[in-house]
């Protein structure tokens, strides 16, 4: 999984709409969630992210730390997995801010 695309499908379970940022280490893509018909973001890291074990293992304790959280001031990560090799974080998807 390299970049993703409008109709990927994250996980056989979060269908990709479009790219709606990018940062430094990864993209964020709004999705789909096949199995509730929730939008999500989905967190994907860049390819020069994913060839270093530091920006690998960066993304792990961030998603770990994450989903161990519940605040109503942060964002609810739903759900970290691997697709293809790649690292993935769905969270909840924020409109307007």
């Amino acid at each position: 999984m390299k970049e993703l695309r409008p109709g990927a499908l994250v996980a056989d379970r979060y269908r990709v709409e479009a790219r709606i940022g990018e940062g430094a280490h990864g993209s964020v893509y709004r999705a789909i969630d096949q199995r509730t018909g929730g939008r999500v973001a989905i967190k994907h890291l860049h390819a020069s992210q994913r060839a270093s074990a530091i920006g690998v293992q960066r993304f792990e304790r961030e998603a770990k730390y994450l989903l161990a959280l519940d605040h109503p001031k942060i964002v609810r990560a739903l759900d970290f997995g691997y697709e293809g090799g790649v690292p993935y974080l769905a969270c909840e998807l924020l409109d307007g801010l």
